[in-house]
Protein backbone atom coordinates (compact mmCIF):
# COMPACT_ATOMS: atom_id res chain seq x y z
CA UNK A 1 0.00 0.00 0.00
CA UNK A 2 1.26 3.47 -0.52
CA UNK A 3 0.63 6.08 0.96
CA UNK A 4 0.74 10.00 -0.09
CA UNK A 5 1.66 12.99 1.85
CA UNK A 6 0.95 16.43 0.84
CA UNK A 7 4.19 18.00 1.20
CA UNK A 8 4.31 21.50 3.31
CA UNK A 9 4.89 24.51 0.91
CA UNK A 10 8.45 26.03 0.41
CA UNK A 11 7.95 28.93 2.36
CA UNK A 12 6.90 27.57 5.35
CA UNK A 13 9.53 24.67 5.59
CA UNK A 14 12.42 27.48 5.51
CA UNK A 15 10.91 29.60 8.12
CA UNK A 16 9.93 26.27 10.24
CA UNK A 17 6.08 26.99 10.50
CA UNK A 18 3.70 24.30 10.87
CA UNK A 19 0.29 24.06 11.24
CA UNK A 20 -3.05 25.79 9.87
CA UNK A 21 -2.95 29.84 9.42
CA UNK A 22 -6.21 31.03 11.05
CA UNK A 23 -7.98 31.60 7.80
CA UNK A 24 -7.19 27.99 6.79
CA UNK A 25 -8.66 27.18 9.83
CA UNK A 26 -12.25 29.35 9.79
CA UNK A 27 -12.64 28.19 5.66
CA UNK A 28 -12.60 24.44 6.99
CA UNK A 29 -14.85 25.16 9.82
CA UNK A 30 -17.04 27.05 7.00
CA UNK A 31 -17.23 24.47 5.08
CA UNK A 32 -18.10 21.65 7.85
CA UNK A 33 -20.79 23.73 9.50
CA UNK A 34 -22.58 23.87 5.81
CA UNK A 35 -22.33 20.85 5.15
CA UNK A 36 -23.58 19.56 8.73
CA UNK A 37 -26.63 21.77 8.11
CA UNK A 38 -27.37 19.71 5.04
CA UNK A 39 -26.84 16.40 6.47
CA UNK A 40 -28.31 16.41 9.70
CA UNK A 41 -32.34 16.91 9.06
CA UNK A 42 -31.56 13.67 6.89
CA UNK A 43 -30.03 11.83 9.74
CA UNK A 44 -32.59 12.51 11.98
CA UNK A 45 -35.42 11.55 9.42
CA UNK A 46 -33.27 8.20 8.95
CA UNK A 47 -33.03 7.42 13.17
CA UNK A 48 -36.91 8.25 12.51
CA UNK A 49 -37.53 5.65 10.23
CA UNK A 50 -35.37 3.01 11.84
CA UNK A 51 -37.64 3.30 15.46
CA UNK A 52 -40.52 2.79 13.37
CA UNK A 53 -39.34 0.11 11.73
CA UNK A 54 -37.91 -1.31 14.85
CA UNK A 55 -41.36 -1.04 16.87
CA UNK A 56 -43.23 -2.27 13.87
CA UNK A 57 -40.52 -5.71 13.97
CA UNK A 58 -40.65 -5.35 18.05
CA UNK A 59 -45.02 -6.09 17.51
CA UNK A 60 -44.10 -8.74 15.08
CA UNK A 61 -42.03 -10.60 17.30
CA UNK A 62 -44.52 -10.31 20.10
CA UNK A 63 -47.21 -11.53 18.01
CA UNK A 64 -45.40 -14.44 16.77
CA UNK A 65 -44.39 -15.15 20.09
CA UNK A 66 -48.13 -15.13 21.14
CA UNK A 67 -49.25 -17.33 18.15
CA UNK A 68 -46.63 -20.29 19.46
CA UNK A 69 -47.47 -19.89 23.27
CA UNK A 70 -51.43 -20.47 22.38
CA UNK A 71 -49.95 -23.44 20.35
CA UNK A 72 -47.36 -24.66 22.78
CA UNK A 73 -49.75 -24.63 25.68
CA UNK A 74 -53.04 -25.24 23.68
CA UNK A 75 -54.55 -22.75 25.06
CA UNK A 76 -56.29 -19.22 23.28
CA UNK A 77 -54.55 -16.63 23.56
CA UNK A 78 -54.90 -13.02 22.56
CA UNK A 79 -53.41 -9.31 22.26
CA UNK A 80 -54.92 -6.19 23.92
CA UNK A 81 -54.20 -2.64 24.63
CA UNK A 82 -53.78 -2.27 28.55
CA UNK A 83 -55.18 1.05 28.70
CA UNK A 84 -51.81 2.87 28.83
CA UNK A 85 -50.62 2.78 25.69
CA UNK A 86 -48.65 -0.24 25.80
CA UNK A 87 -49.80 -3.86 24.65
CA UNK A 88 -50.70 -6.93 27.00
CA UNK A 89 -50.66 -10.34 26.41
CA UNK A 90 -53.28 -12.58 27.97
CA UNK A 91 -54.56 -15.82 27.67
CA UNK A 92 -57.95 -17.84 28.28
CA UNK A 93 -57.84 -20.01 31.51
CA UNK A 94 -60.28 -22.73 31.00
CA UNK A 95 -61.47 -23.37 34.42
CA UNK A 96 -62.70 -20.01 34.92
CA UNK A 97 -63.75 -19.30 31.39
CA UNK A 98 -61.81 -15.83 31.72
CA UNK A 99 -59.07 -14.09 30.31
CA UNK A 100 -56.07 -13.94 32.72
CA UNK A 101 -53.02 -11.49 32.06
CA UNK A 102 -50.07 -13.58 31.38
CA UNK A 103 -47.87 -10.54 33.05
CA UNK A 104 -46.08 -9.82 29.85
CA UNK A 105 -46.78 -6.22 28.39
CA UNK A 106 -44.51 -4.51 26.26
CA UNK A 107 -44.04 -0.88 26.91
CA UNK A 108 -40.84 -0.04 25.19
CA UNK A 109 -42.20 1.03 22.16
CA UNK A 110 -40.84 4.45 22.44
CA UNK A 111 -42.23 7.45 20.22
CA UNK A 112 -44.56 5.42 18.76
CA UNK A 113 -47.95 4.42 18.81
CA UNK A 114 -49.64 1.35 18.91
CA UNK A 115 -53.30 0.80 17.16
CA UNK A 116 -55.37 -2.62 17.87
CA UNK A 117 -58.79 -3.08 15.57
CA UNK A 118 -59.66 -4.89 18.89
CA UNK A 119 -58.17 -7.86 20.50
CA UNK A 120 -56.01 -10.26 18.18
CA UNK A 121 -56.74 -13.68 19.27
CA UNK A 122 -55.08 -16.98 18.33
CA UNK A 123 -56.44 -19.96 18.71
CA UNK A 124 -54.59 -23.33 19.99
CA UNK A 125 -54.15 -24.93 16.26
CA UNK A 126 -52.49 -21.29 15.62
CA UNK A 127 -54.87 -19.76 13.38
CA UNK A 128 -56.99 -16.61 14.20
CA UNK A 129 -60.79 -16.39 14.31
CA UNK A 130 -60.80 -12.73 12.93
CA UNK A 131 -58.16 -11.50 11.00
CA UNK A 132 -56.85 -7.90 12.00
CA UNK A 133 -54.26 -5.25 11.36
CA UNK A 134 -52.02 -3.90 13.90
CA UNK A 135 -51.10 0.30 13.16
CA UNK A 136 -47.68 1.33 14.04
CA UNK A 137 -47.19 5.21 13.38
CA UNK A 138 -44.35 7.74 14.86
CA UNK A 139 -45.43 11.22 15.67
CA UNK A 140 -44.85 11.99 11.69
CA UNK A 141 -47.81 10.36 10.91
CA UNK A 142 -45.70 7.44 9.05
CA UNK A 143 -47.29 4.27 9.55
CA UNK A 144 -46.86 0.72 9.05
CA UNK A 145 -49.15 -2.13 9.26
CA UNK A 146 -48.83 -5.86 11.12
CA UNK A 147 -51.14 -8.03 9.01
CA UNK A 148 -52.71 -11.47 10.66
CA UNK A 149 -54.96 -13.76 8.45
CA UNK A 150 -57.14 -15.90 9.76
CA UNK A 151 -55.09 -18.94 9.11
CA UNK A 152 -52.64 -17.14 11.86
CA UNK A 153 -50.42 -16.01 9.49
CA UNK A 154 -48.76 -12.51 10.10
CA UNK A 155 -46.92 -10.83 7.80
CA UNK A 156 -45.56 -7.02 7.82
CA UNK A 157 -47.50 -4.51 5.31
CA UNK A 158 -46.06 -1.20 3.85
Amino acid sequence: MRFIVAKRSASRARSGQAGWSLVELLAGFSILTVVSTFSLPSVANMMETYRLRAATRRVYAELQSLRAGAVSTNTRQRLTSDGYGGLSFEHFDLETGLWVDSGVVAHELADVTVTLPGDIVFAPDGTAPESGTVDVADRDGRHRNVVVSVAGLIRVAP
